[in-house]
């Protein structure tokens, strides 16, 4: 008997391949039919060629203003090479407001994208139950549904509440916890 039949690594790289295909899949079906924001559509990178020096520039532009808790009126003392420094009175933080608006865009993006990730993972893991007939590929759309599971949440998580952290992975374990009681018993 060949090492390769003993092993089975013709049916673990076909199921390695649908598993890292499946979630390409989706991942690619979320990049066609849902585009994500852009952030320079919200902060124009020609903003930050303006030079804005005190707090009235700034605000103007929607951006924050922070002052130089160090700042004293006189001019520096002089480097050694003889020139002179004139302190900063502050710095203008010139994308804060856009920042801000790309943010909110952005979370409710990742929201939606991890829907769609976590509703394709657990129709595959649920899927994988009905297909019977040929093992590998109950397994293979099991794995590549745990990872699109993984994937969503992922994409999602910084942006999550505490609360609904602790709820996913409730879910999560009380369904891991039933389908092993279901199926491995």
């Amino acid at each position: 008997m060949n090492i390769f039949e003993k092993l089975n690594l013709k049916k673990f790289g076909l199921g390695l391949a649908i598993i890292i295909v499946f979630n390409l899949f989706i991942a690619y079906g979320i990049n066609t039919f849902y585009k994500a924001p852009e952030y320079n559509s919200f902060c124009n990178p020609e903003r930050l060629k303006q030079s804005l020096n005190t707090r009235q520039s700034c605000e103007a532009v929607g951006g924050l203003w922070t002052d130089n808790a160090g700042y004293a009126p006189q001019v520096a003392p002089a480097t050694p090479d003889g020139i002179k420094q004139i302190q900063p009175i502050g710095y203008c933080d010139q994308d804060y407001a856009c920042r801000k608006d790309y943010g909110s865009v952005n979370n409710v993006y990742r929201r939606n994208v991890f829907i769609v990730w976590i509703a394709a993972g657990i129709i595959s893991v649920v899927g994988s139950f009905f297909v019977t007939a040929v093992q590998m590929l109950s397994t293979s759309f099991m794995f590549g549904g745990l990872l699109a599971l993984l994937v969503g949440t992922m994409e999602y998580w910084s942006a999550m509440q505490d609360y609904l952290r602790f709820i996913i992975l409730g879910i999560a374990l009380a369904f891991l916890i039933g389908v092993a009681y279901k199926k491995l018993k």
